[in-house]
């Protein structure tokens, strides 16, 4: 888990506070209505966020006015008291812009290569009252599918993401308080009629833009001065993903029964549930929390033999994490996992917590049984994928910085040897999808090499993977 034992004693805290659990029901709500039937209809996704920003833009008032409070010098106990509630409105900000985020993949098909290119920004701030109106005026009147990217964690390029009935996708910016809405065309014609050099912000809508109409994504890349582009094509993987969803859903059965549920997957693949608001009293907690521990330690030996490997472990909390504004952007959103709502909304607010950890020994093996060469590369701790910088493999782009495979794979199609790298992304994407090791070992391993024998990788540009079959699996 990345959170440090302090925050995640932190977040603990806070479970048990009444004003925070008192926003589950509320959550809950909002959260069905973001994934029903009638989100088909454009009118009602337009609809929905015009009531979330209201939601979320009071929260960020309420955290706001408690940052000036403390900043005006708050001490002791009512500074403790509000730093408490400065946490628990961030985390219900947090998960109504992962509310957000789920809208967004839905709209947008699950096309993670996007969506990661769509994510590389710094966060906006607070809503302002000004951008409220103007963004409520443009849900009224569009004729398309509107999303508001502040509404959500993943679209922090320009302001606005319009969806066509076509699937065509425009990306508008708000400029001059609302009076004026801009698209790429707009800022290139304005560019070229002034001779002006597109701003950072703008070279990033630009190319945010010609990569939904050309499905390739271009990443500018500033080096002694000059403007450099890095290519990728987005090759569209189109294979059936096999997945461990229904025995989670039967795993939170148990926990929300007992307050725990710990089990072995695979071999070398081991979940662990806890449900902290089923365990609230303080009597109940105790007793069952020295039973988790227990029953886990003993599940825990028996999945990992005392000959296993290297082992990375995940939880459901990492979402809760953010350095410098960014986030974990490689973990897939609770908000799109197929779990019912309630449990969705309790894993998004920590309610719920799920610990994954997988033994790397057991995917080599697999890889090896089917013909691999296969050798890890990747430096790992109990703790996280990469000890010394615990963040980066979940925040990193692979898309502008040269992503070090953590499997290196070798096998020969009677001509050649191939030599195959694979990203760390695709092991978190597993992880957090709760899907089947075979989604390494066999999919993503035989898709890489048939698409190579093949030649359907391009030689002389990189290239992003969009799994197509995760739209009949994701909801």
């Amino acid at each position: 888990m990345l959170l440090e034992r302090k925050e995640a004693l932190a977040i603990a805290n806070i479970l048990a506070h009444g004003y925070y659990r008192k926003k589950l029901p509320v959550i809950v709500k909002y959260f069905g209505k973001s994934r029903n039937w009638l989100t088909r209809s454009d009118i009602f996704v337009n609809a929905f966020q015009a009531g979330i920003m209201n939601s979320l833009a009071e929260v960020q008032q309420t955290i706001q006015k408690g940052k000036q409070i403390i900043e005006a010098g708050a001490t002791g106990k009512e500074k403790e008291n509000l730093e408490k509630s400065l946490l628990m409105n961030r985390q219900i900000a947090r998960v109504l812009q992962t509310i957000g985020d789920g809208i967004a993949w839905r709209s947008l098909r699950y096309q993670r290569p996007l969506l990661r290119l769509l994510s590389e920004n710094k966060s906006a701030g607070p809503l302002t009252d000004h951008e409220i109106k103007t963004y409520k005026k443009v849900l009224q009147k569009s004729r398309y599918r509107i999303i508001i990217n502040d509404l959500t964690r993943f679209l922090r390029i320009a302001d606005i993401t319009q969806i066509g009935k076509d699937g065509r996708v425009i990306l508008l910016e708000s400029k001059r308080r609302g009076k004026v809405i801009n698209d790429a065309g707009t800022i290139l014609n304005n560019l070229k009629r002034h001779k002006q050099v597109p701003s950072p912000q703008q070279l990033r809508h630009i190319v945010a833009q010609m990569s939904f109409v050309d499905n390739k994504i271009s990443i500018p890349t500033f080096s002694s001065g000059k403007l450099n582009e890095v290519e990728y094509e987005i090759i569209n993987a189109d294979f059936s993903i096999e997945t461990h969803h229904k025995r989670i859903k039967q795993m939170l059965k148990i926990a929300n029964k007992k307050g725990f549920c710990v089990d072995s997957l695979e071999p070398g693949y081991f979940v662990n549930i806890v449900a902290y608001d089923r365990i609230t009293n303080r009597k109940i907690f105790h007793e069952r929390f020295e039973r988790y521990k227990s029953e886990s330690g003993k599940k825990r030996e028996q999945c990992f033999t005392r000959e296993h490997g290297k082992i990375i472990s995940i939880s459901s909390w990492d979402s809760f994490c953010e350095e410098d504004t960014h986030f974990p952007r490689n973990i897939t959103p609770v908000s799109v996992l197929p779990f019912s709502n309630k449990d969705c909304a309790r894993l998004m607010m920590g309610f719920l917590k799920i610990d994954i950890s997988i033994d790397l020994d057991i995917l080599t093996k697999k890889l090896r049984d089917n013909g691999w060469g296969a050798e890890i590369n990747m430096k790992v701790s109990a703790k996280s994928p990469n000890p010394t910088e615990p963040f980066s493999t979940y925040i990193e782009n692979s898309q502008a910085t040269d992503q070090e495979g953590f499997l290196n794979l070798k096998k020969s199609d009677d001509k050649r040897i191939l030599n195959i790298s694979i990203p760390p992304t695709f092991l978190l994407i597993m992880l957090s999808s709760f899907y089947k090791t075979n989604f390494l070992t066999d999919k993503v391993a035989n898709y890489f090499f048939t698409a190579a024998i093949n030649n359907k990788i391009p030689k002389s540009k990189k290239f992003e993977v969009y799994l197509t079959g995760e739209r009949s699996i994701l909801k």
